[in-house]
């Protein structure tokens, strides 16, 4: 190292000093050019780990509104980009051609790229201390950053405003629309009181109930349905389920709006299909067939199998009033 020459040293050459002090310095050069790749390094590492917690946010649907709004508005975000471009470029070009051999500021691409940024800013050419140096003293000048002013600074930026915020109506509006949102705090002691729950009353899974709910086409789902899709599933924990989840708002049956049940293929009246007092009982008939069912210990009657039983049993009847 540079530590290492034997300056002091009669018995050693001055040539020989001199490389070893060179190749002290070649050695700390590339020391110090390592020392800089890895901060560039540690850098982009950091800001990867930012942006993926960034992203992590889009889970809960209260703190997902920044990734939201940004997906949303991505699609007009890269439009409005190209035309910053395209006017940026043009006033760039235009202030070097113009002005480069007056003002310092524009004598560069990187000195006026500087200056437009500013002045995209809300700020102004920097005057001098005389008043031929004042931005506003020269007329072209004065165009030139009223021009620029007035399309960037008034125009462009109110456009990413108008922008911005109509993607994040767009989050709200999805966030007010989901009836089972709740606070970030609120839905965290969730997570812990059911996960407690299920150890507790040994509740299956929610990735097997999920699947038994997206497989259902009934808007409704009690305890018959559980018990059914879960035979070995104790009573005392269904109720325990059904009295934990019934609570919510939300999972009350009566509040289940009436245009969700065209998704469960059932017509509205108005378009000839049955009224809700027709949907209320054979909804009655259909829980007591269940509850007798599961009571018996035996499977529910499909509906071609009530098809055939109703069939027998007219021939039953005629058979014996014949």
């Amino acid at each position: 190292g540079l530590g290492g020459v034997p300056w002091g040293a009669t018995d050693v050459a001055i040539e020989d000093k001199m490389a070893s002090f060179f190749e002290g310095m070649e050695a700390f050069s590339a020391k110090i050019s390592d020392e800089r790749s890895m901060q560039v390094f540690y850098f982009a590492h950091a800001t990867i780990c930012l942006l993926r917690l960034i992203a992590q946010t889009s889970i809960h649907p209260r703190l997902s509104i920044l990734v939201g709004t940004l997906q949303n508005a991505a699609t007009d975000l890269w439009h409005f980009l190209l035309l910053l471009l395209v006017l940026y470029g043009g006033f760039l070009g235009l202030a070097m051609a113009q002005f480069s051999g007056k003002r310092g500021e524009f004598a560069t691409p990187l000195s006026a790229f500087e200056t437009l940024y500013e002045m995209m800013l809300g700020s102004l050419p920097e005057s001098g201390e005389i008043p031929s140096q004042y931005w506003a003293f020269d007329p072209l000048i004065m165009v030139f950053a009223v021009a620029y002013n007035f399309l960037v600074f008034f125009i462009m930026l109110n456009f990413i405003i108008a922008i911005i915020v109509e993607a994040y109506m767009k989050v709200v509006e999805v966030i007010e629309a989901n009836e089972s949102e709740q606070e970030f705090l609120t839905d965290c002691s969730a997570v812990v009181i059911v996960s407690a729950k299920s150890l507790l009353h040994r509740w299956p899974s929610h990735g097997h109930l999920l699947t038994l709910l997206h497989g259902s086409i009934k808007t409704t789902v009690g305890y018959c349905e559980l018990r059914t899709a879960y035979p070995s599933w104790r009573p005392a924990s269904i109720r325990a389920f059904l009295e934990y989840y019934g609570r919510y708002d939300f999972m009350d049956a009566e509040n289940i709006p009436r245009e969700s049940a065209a998704k469960y293929n059932y017509m509205a009246p108005e378009h000839g299909g049955p009224s809700s007092d027709d949907l209320k009982l054979c909804d009655a008939v259909d829980e007591l067939e269940k509850r007798v069912a599961v009571l018996l210990k035996t499977p529910v009657p499909s509906p071609a199998q009530k098809v055939i039983l109703e069939k027998q049993l007219k021939a039953s009847a005629s058979a014996t009033n014949g």
